[in-house]
């Protein structure tokens, strides 16, 4: 389900627990989706709800490597897709447990996966039409050494 929380600016639920992720349509045709879900249909639903309203230039942020934030990723390959730099190891460490959630092998799962294809190290600026989105991780370091938080 997505629902308006304010112009221009969406709520997507998805199946965890008060897991949700964000979608930023611009006026000008250009949006910002910001994670996808633990379920690829949750992602191909807000893909399919960004192109209904009429955007052609489309952008993924993830946010870091839980699975409820990439699983659902799949529909945006071939899309921009950015990331901070820390999260492109952490998905590769965490394959293994993506594709038990998915009861799929590791290699269909990288396969199923939109990948990042531009990362920054400390912060980031993305122009979402009349929108300026800034991206900085939560903590510069990883915690307890188990990847981003």
């Amino acid at each position: 389900m997505i629902e308006p929380i304010i112009a221009d600016l969406f709520l997507a639920h998805q199946r965890v627990v008060e897991g949700k992720n964000a979608i930023l349509l611009s006026p000008e045709g250009i949006a910002l989706a910001v994670d996808t879900g633990i379920e690829p249909h949750e992602g191909t639903e807000m893909l399919a709800f960004i192109r209904a309203a009429g955007a052609s230039d489309i952008t993924l942020c993830i946010t870091h490597h839980h699975g409820d934030h990439v699983l659902g990723s799949g529909a945006f390959r071939g899309l921009p897709v950015v990331a901070q730099e820390l999260v492109v190891p952490a998905m590769r460490q965490n394959l293994p447990r993506y594709a038990k959630t998915l009861d799929l092998s590791i290699d269909e799962v990288t396969q199923s996966l939109a990948w990042p294809t531009k990362t920054y190290k400390k912060t980031a600026t993305i122009e979402i039409g009349r929108y300026s989105v800034h991206l900085s991780p939560r903590s510069e370091e990883p915690r307890g050494g188990k990847g981003w938080r």
